[in-house]
């Protein structure tokens, strides 16, 4: 496994996504790059690697059987254009996770003014994540959005936000503060026929302080967020919902052009396991990766930027992977980032 992670350092090196490591083995290995296995690779755009969230998340996504990089410094990341950033970084990778974040999306992107309680991030990662979430969806790979990871999907296809839960529903119990997040403290009920109420088949959801088990549908889980998901985009649905209404997940509506893809958002955070929900997902999307990794096209020329084709770790990436780079189109005119430009 240290050599995987060795290997991938070289692979995210200089700028590129980095691997978070684990305590070095006692007799390091050097293992051939063509001899590696072929894990899937998981992207994890999130505020830094040091993050509880992140780390939760790396140690989900490597338990399933993935390997895990992260992506963050999205400002130096694109500081030589969202889209050139975007397309060096998920052409190399299977499946993306987007997670949350300490500030609120712009509320003018939905059509509403700043109230006293919002505090807009920072417009970097902002762009770099939402062109991310665009080419996952051009690309149909397998993506999965975390508490403002799932608030960020919905506003990018016209969905609303909520400013303030608070004053939505009277008050904080949305967000647990203190409690260890791996505590549940609220009921959610998964929607009958979604991709959620499938991942969590036979889970068996434990309520703290009673432990009894739950009814079927219904999981237990942690909650951090003080903005929540008001009106749905047009393609996708609600999937589960808190106790009191709050819409806590969203997929792909049937009949829409991303059904039968592998498109998850969740409100709560996963990566700690407050269920055996977590878990599932991480497996779940693990298995979508992998068949991902398997049909996807040969890394694609996106709007006709040309790929790093003298770039030493895209050729290892590349020819470790039997993937070769198409020529770009001639005289293209790259602009800003569209769902249309990473179809």
């Amino acid at each position: 496994m240290g050599a995987i992670r060795n290997w991938l350092n070289k692979l995210f090196g200089g700028g590129q996504p980095e691997v978070v490591a684990d305590a070095p083995s006692a007799a390091p290995v050097s293992t051939p790059e063509s001899t590696l296995p072929t894990r899937p690779v998981i992207a994890i755009s999130g505020e830094k690697s040091s993050s509880k969230s992140v780390a939760a998340m790396m140690t989900q996504i490597r338990s399933s059987g993935a390997e895990p990089v992260f992506i963050g410094d999205h400002a130096a990341r694109i500081a030589g254009g969202v889209q050139e950033a975007v397309v060096r970084d998920l052409s190399r990778v299977d499946g993306l996770v987007v997670l949350g974040n300490d500030d609120d999306i712009d509320p003018a992107k939905y059509g509403q003014k700043t109230e006293k309680n919002t505090h807009v991030e920072a417009p970097e990662r902002a762009a770099y994540e939402e062109a991310a979430i665009q080419f996952a969806l051009g690309k149909k790979m397998p993506l999965v959005t975390v508490c403002a990871g799932m608030q960020r999907l919905n506003v990018l296809g016209g969905g609303t936000l909520h400013q303030s839960v608070p004053d939505l529903v009277g008050d904080n119990h949305h967000n647990q503060g203190d409690i260890a997040p791996f505590i549940p403290v609220q009921l959610v009920k998964l929607e009958e026929g979604s991709k959620l109420l499938q991942i969590s088949d036979a889970v068996n959801g434990v309520y703290t302080p009673t432990r009894s088990p739950l009814l079927g549908g219904v999981i237990a889980e942690n909650s951090f967020h003080h903005q929540a998901v008001d009106k749905v985009r047009p393609d996708f649905v609600a999937s589960a919902r808190s106790d009191d209404g709050i819409i806590e997940a969203i997929e792909p509506a049937r009949g829409s052009k991303y059904d039968g893809q592998f498109v998850v958002g969740v409100q709560w955070h996963p990566e700690f396991g407050a269920s055996d929900f977590g878990p599932k997902l991480a497996a779940s999307f693990t298995t979508a990766a992998a068949q991902y990794s398997k049909v996807k096209d040969n890394v694609p020329t996106l709007m006709g930027l040309p790929l790093e084709t003298s770039g030493e770790h895209a050729q290892k990436l590349m020819s470790s992977r039997g993937r070769s780079f198409p020529a770009p189109a001639a005289g293209a005119n790259p602009q800003q980032p569209s769902l249309q430009a990473f179809q």
